[in-house]
C-alpha cells in the first residue's frame, strides 16, 4: 500500500514539476516555442530538468524517512559504528550530476566507513550509475576514450573525463571477460551452462587466428616509471559463425560470434571452447575448424574439438608457396629459361585445387637450392606440407561447399582489434587493451552479453 501511494505522489508530483518547467522555459507573455527546433529543444530541457529535480526531491525523501542514530550496526563485522557527521557524496546519472549530503558512520572495529543512506539507494562506491557505465563502455569499445567521453556528452548530460572513459571501459570488459572464463571453466567440467545463443547449426565453422597490435611496457605520462617504450604483442581472435545460400547458391556468412584476448595460449583455448559452446558446437551436424598454419590452432582443434573437419587457410598455404618460389628461383641465372616465381605458384594453385598435393611436394622437392637459405626454406616448405596435406584437400572442400579461406578471419582481425586498438599514435597498456578488446568482442557479436550485468557492485 505505501509502494501504491508513494508511486501515486511521484506521478503527481512529476505532473505539477513539468507544468512548473515549461512555465520557467516560456514565461507569461513571452509566448511559446515558434519552431520545431524551438520545441525540441524546449522538451529537452523540460525532461532533463524533471529528471534532475525528481531524483533530487526522492532522495533527500529517503533520508527524511529514517531519523539519524548516533550509532547503527557495522554490515561487516555486525559491530557498532559511530555517528561521524555528514559528507557529500556526487553521482553522475543519465540525467546528470546528483550531489546530496548524507549522514556518515565509521565502525572503530573494523575501522570501516560507511553511509547506510549509500546501502538503501543502492549505490556502490563508484561515483557513477551502471547505466552511465553500460553507456560509456559501449562508446568506449568503438572509439578513443577522449572521443566516447565527448559524444556521451554531446548526446547526454553526461560530462566525464577522458581518464574516467578509461577505467570504466576496461573494468566493464575485464568483468565481462572474467565472466566468459568462469563460464569456460565449467563448460569444460561438463556443468550445465545456459547457452547465450539459440543457435542450432546445421555447419558451424570455427577460425583463429592471431595478430599483432600496439603494446606499451610499464610507463606514466608523469615520467615517473621512465621512458615510454613500445612493443608489438599478439592479439589471438577467434570467430564462429554460419554460412547460408545466397540467391546464386554460393555461402555466405549468416551470423557470427567473436572472442579475442592478449592473454596466453592457455587462456585463449579455454575462451573458444566456451565460444563454441555458447555457438552450439556439440549440437551441430558438422563443425570445421578453418585456421593458418600456427600449432596452436591445430593443437586446439584436436584437443576440443576432435570430432571436426580441420582446413588450412588457402591463401596461407599460398603464401608460404610464394615465399619458398622468391627464395628459390628468382637467384637463378638463365631468367629466359627458368620459371619464374609467380607462374611457379600458379601451377602450384591449380594443382591445390584439385587436390593434387602429391603434385605439390614433388614440385617443392625439384625446386633449385643455390644458397643455404633456399635449402632451408625449400625443407620447411615440403614440411609444411606434410604436417597439413589432410587439411589441404581444397578440391574434395569446395565440391562440399566448405569455405577454404580465412576471409571472415581476417575481417575479424580487422573489425574487432585494429580498428579500435592499432590507430595512429596508439599504444596499449596490456591490461586495458584485454579488457577493451572483451568488449569489441562482444558488441559486434550476433547476440552480445548485456553490459549492465557488468556495471553493478564495483567498490
Amino acid at each position: 500500500m505505501n509502494d501504491t501511494r508513494e508511486a501515486v505522489e511521484l506521478s503527481e508530483r512529476a505532473a505539477e514539476l513539468a507544468r512548473t518547467l515549461v512555465a520557467e522555459r516560456f514565461p507569461e507573455g513571452t509566448g511559446g516555442p515558434q519552431t520545431l527546433e524551438d520545441m525540441e529543444e524546449a522538451l529537452a530541457w523540460v525532461k532533463r530538468e524533471l529528471g534532475v529535480r525528481l531524483q533530487r526531491e526522492w532522495v533527500a525523501r529517503r533520508e527524511q524517512e529514517r531519523e539519524r542514530d548516533n550509532r547503527v550496526q557495522c554490515a561487516q563485522c555486525k559491530g557498532w559504528a559511530r555517528f561521524f557527521g555528514g559528507r557529500e557524496r556526487r553521482v553522475m546519472t543519465r540525467h546528470g550530476e546528483l550531489h546530496f549530503t548524507r549522514p556518515y558512520y565509521h565502525c572503530p572495529a573494523c575501522r570501516a566507513g560507511f553511509a547506510p543512506l549509500d546501502q538503501r539507494l543502492g549505490l556502490d562506491g563508484h561515483a557513477t550509475t551502471p547505466k552511465v557505465r553500460a553507456w560509456l563502455a559501449d562508446l568506449g569499445s568503438e572509439a578513443a576514450f577522449e572521443t566516447a567521453a565527448r559524444r556521451l556528452a554531446t548526446f547526454t548530460d553526461v560530462d566525464l573525463s577522458e581518464s574516467t572513459a578509461a577505467r570504466i571501459t576496461a573494468e566493464v570488459g575485464r568483468r565481462l571477460r572474467a565472466e566468459e572464463l568462469e563460464e569456460a571453466k565449467r563448460i569444460l567440467k561438463g556443468e550445465v551452462v545456459p547457452r547465450r545463443t539459440d543457435w542450432q547449426p546445421i555447419r558451424l565453422y570455427l577460425s583463429l587466428d592471431g595478430t599483432m597490435m600496439p603494446l606499451r611496457d610499464p610507463w606514466k605520462r608523469n615520467g615517473s616509471l621512465g621512458a615510454l617504450h613500445c612493443r608489438y604483442g599478439e592479439c589471438k581472435a577467434a570467430v564462429c559463425y554460419e554460412t547460408k545460400p545466397d540467391p546464386r547458391g554460393k555461402p555466405v556468412v549468416a551470423r557470427r560470434q567473436y572472442t579475442a584476448t592478449l592473454e596466453p595460449v592457455e587462456t585463449f583455448e579455454k575462451l573458444v571452447a566456451g565460444l563454441a559452446y555458447h555457438c552450439g558446437s556439440d549440437q551441430a551436424r558438422e563443425l570445421t575448424v578453418l585456421a593458418d598454419g600456427l600449432a596452436y590452432n591445430w593443437r586446439i582443434a584436436a584437443e576440443y574439438f576432435p570430432e571436426a573437419l580441420q582446413i588450412l587457410d588457402f591463401y596461407h598455404a599460398l603464401d608460404h608457396l610464394h615465399q619458398v618460389a622468391r627464395v628459390c628461383l628468382t637467384p637463378v641465372a638463365d631468367a629466359v629459361a627458368a620459371v619464374t616465381p609467380q607462374a611457379w605458384v600458379a601451377a602450384r594453385k591449380e594443382e591445390l585445387l584439385r587436390d593434387g598435393v602429391p603434385a605439390v611436394l614433388a614440385a617443392l622437392r625439384a625446386l633449385p637450392a643455390a644458397t643455404t637459405e633456399a635449402g632451408e626454406c625449400r625443407e620447411d616448405a615440403i614440411g609444411y606440407v606434410e604436417r597439413n596435406a589432410e587439411r589441404m584437400r581444397y578440391g574434395t572442400f569446395l565440391k562440399a561447399g566448405y569455405h577454404i579461406g580465412s576471409g571472415v578471419m581476417e575481417a575479424t582481425c580487422k573489425k574487432v582489434v585494429h580498428q579500435r586498438l592499432d590507430q595512429s599514435g596508439m599504444h596499449w597498456n596490456p591490461k586495458t587493451a584485454d579488457g577493451v578488446v572483451a568488449l569489441r568482442a562482444n558488441q559486434l557479436s550476433h547476440r552480445p552479453r548485456k553490459l549492465r550485468a557488468y556495471c553493478h557492485g564495483w567498490s
